[in-house]
């Protein structure tokens, strides 16, 4: 097998711990031998041979610290974000990490997914949990106990993420970091608790928006650009929690009220959560759907009114937000009613959100599409949209949005850090040199467009667009 490039080794790793997630939450919804876990048993076992094979090491380590999952003493953002379920049982056992030998194999992770999700048998700590897989006769994998202090500004970063990008995140996980991971473990728990019946915990999810308002008050861009490190696994929810972000940080225009802000926040949060009831195949296929499964996707939307109606906590705002996000303008869309029904303001916003995510955001079977290209998509679709509310969505949210990455006229690349009262000349972090090497740490500047040094004209001359991201097997 070739040797893993730097690269790869981090999209392996990346890769497997979403895969493990999707393991930790599948075995807690199905038993054992249910074709998911079984899928997902078998891919672990893979992934992990595969890496140790790729890069001559004759196990994969990975150490929890501050929230961070950490490689070699290297963080990693993408991870560690997607992986709240899997944080949990890790500290209820008071372990620090896993190790998993080459030649482990499906059996050992079915061992492993069992002790993690039995909470009515799960080992009281790291040393009792080694033992009962050894017992098992798991002899591959071992719980790692905990690191001593805290992984330290010294500590290096992993510098290639799925997107290419460098991290510029510090390797203790920011403020923005944790809520994100909050929003993750919320979707995570919503998913779950569908899946078996029960009622779901709508408290959670409004004390997470909270926490969303108030990052977005004190650092906006921060989690704006947080979002873009999406994963493409069955559950970490990257659309979802950036619909919720667009809109919180949209509706932030209209209104101060925080009670209102909180209802907006959960009803976006929440806009799909009648995918839960999908067959698991249709919803994470990469093939063009047929009418028939278009149809079953469709009621995805039915399913998200009916199963927030259900609840103690409804809110009418969040009911009509997941029943109507694909209703249009004009009376069009689905789900067809046999009545009138005027769209709300905000299932208005969401829908505007929604379809701009999707268009912007790279998925494993399409490249992302520039803003720009984008917003005048939206605008060509008469009838689609609130005229007013799509304009104003844009002129808030920039030519060049929070985070996007794009090349200057100077031949550098950069990050676009936030707007000015010039749309096309908004503030950037620029990350490379005209010939493409990537700068240091200490050598990134910001740069005011409008008033470049040097009074040089400096313009942005194109969008940097994300690539598909290999496809991760689902459960």
């Amino acid at each position: 097998m070739c040797r893993l490039d730097e690269r790869e080794r981090i999209e392996g790793i990346t890769a497997f711990v979403d895969e493990l997630v999707v393991g930790i939450i599948n075995s807690g919804i199905y038993w054992t031998q249910h074709p998911r876990v079984e899928t997902s048993v078998r891919e672990l076992a893979r992934m992990v041979n595969e890496h140790c094979d790729g890069t001559d090491e004759p196990s994969l380590s990975l150490t929890i610290i501050d929230r961070c999952i950490v490689h070699q003493g290297r963080a990693l953002l993408g991870a560690s974000l997607s992986a709240p379920k899997l944080m949990k049982p890790l500290g209820e056992l008071k372990a620090g990490g896993f190790e998993f030998d080459h030649g482990v194999d499906a059996s050992d992770f079915t061992l492993l997914l069992q002790l993690l999700t039995d909470r009515r048998r799960r080992p009281e700590s790291r040393e009792d949990a080694n033992a009962a897989l050894a017992a098992s006769g798991c002899g591959k994998i071992r719980l790692l106990g905990r690191m001593v202090g805290a992984v330290g500004p010294t500590t290096p970063v992993a510098t290639i993420t799925p997107e290419g990008d460098r991290l510029r995140a510090g390797t203790t996980l920011d403020v923005p970091q944790q809520v994100y991971q909050g929003l993750v473990d919320s979707l995570q728990t919503t998913m779950m608790q569908v899946c078996c019946g029960d009622s779901l915990e709508l408290g959670a999810v409004g004390s997470m928006v909270q926490e969303v308002l108030t990052t977005l008050d004190d650092d906006p861009k921060a989690i704006l650009n947080l979002s873009r490190y999406e994963n493409y696994d069955a559950y970490t929810f990257g659309h979802s929690i950036r619909v919720c972000i667009l809109a919180l940080n949209f509706a932030r225009n209209f209104t101060s009220d925080e009670e209102t802000l909180e209802r907006i926040g959960v009803a976006s949060l929440m806009h799909d959560v009648g995918k839960a009831k999908l067959p698991f195949e249709l919803l994470h296929s990469t093939e063009v759907l047929s009418a028939e499964e278009r149809t079953e996707m469709q009621k995805h939307t039915i399913h998200g009114g009916e199963i927030l109606l259900e609840q103690t906590e409804c809110d009418p705002l969040a009911v009509t937000v997941a029943f109507g996000h694909h209703r249009t303008e004009d009376g069009r869309g689905y789900p067809r009613t046999t009545v009138p029904l005027p769209l709300s303001t905000l299932t208005r916003i969401v829908k505007i959100c929604d379809v701009y995510e999707a268009l912007t955001a790279v998925r494993p079977y399409k490249q992302a599409m520039s803003p720009t290209r984008s917003y005048k998509l939206m605008l060509s679709m008469d009838g689609h949209f609130h005229r007013p509310l799509l304009r104003r969505f844009i002129e808030l949210n920039g030519i060049f949005p929070n985070g996007s990455r794009v090349r200057l006229s100077t031949g550098e690349t950069a990050r676009v850090e936030s707007q000015t009262d010039a749309p096309a000349l908004p503030i950037v972090t620029v990350e490379s040199t005209p010939d493409g090497d990537a700068l240091d740490e200490a050598d990134l500047r910001t740069v005011d467009l409008r008033r470049p040094p040097d009074d040089r004209s400096i313009t942005v001359a194109d969008e940097l667009l994300a690539a598909p991201a290999a496809a991760t097997a689902s459960a």
